[in-house]
């Protein structure tokens, strides 16, 4: 990604440092939840692009591998970047990062010390942005999760 994208791999550890410290004004990603790494919100962003969330499909696919016919091609390098750069602008959107940590709050969670893996709170993450982003299911607070009224069936 540093090679071929420098500016994604800087927006994923900004957005993870501020995550770290409190905002002195502003909206910020900064929570007592969760202060994830770079790597944990590629993941994230490649699940949400690719619908894949392996690492060993990573590589691959930032490499610009075509994981049915296993070739390498720079065409394909160049279109999985801006399906990986559609998806990381929603990872890091904090309007769904802010949505995200209330579901976390709804669902009873008070602290990091009830949290017992943060990769496991980040697979929660990737349904609430697939759902939010691509099948325009509204966030119920008082329930947690969707209304799929508006799903397409």
């Amino acid at each position: 990604m540093s090679v071929f994208w420098d500016e994604g791999r800087t927006q994923l550890e900004r957005f993870c440092n501020e995550s770290r410290k409190p905002s002195s004004g502003g909206p910020s990603p900064f929570n007592y939840f969760i202060q994830p790494d770079p790597d944990q919100l590629l993941r994230v962003g490649v699940g949400l692009g690719f619908k894949r969330a392996r690492l060993k499909y990573i590589y691959s696919l930032l490499r610009g591998k075509d994981l049915e016919t296993e070739q390498f091609s720079e065409e394909r390098r160049i279109q999985q970047f801006e399906i990986l750069k559609k998806a990381q602008d929603r990872v890091i959107t904090i309007q769904y990062w802010h949505d995200f940590m209330n579901c976390i709050r709804m669902a009873g969670f008070r602290s990091a010390k009830m949290i017992s893996s943060q990769n496991n709170l980040l697979f929660f993450l990737y349904p609430i942005l697939l759902g939010r982003t691509e099948y325009s299911l509204r966030l119920d607070h008082s329930l947690i999760f969707l209304d799929i009224t508006s799903a397409p069936v």
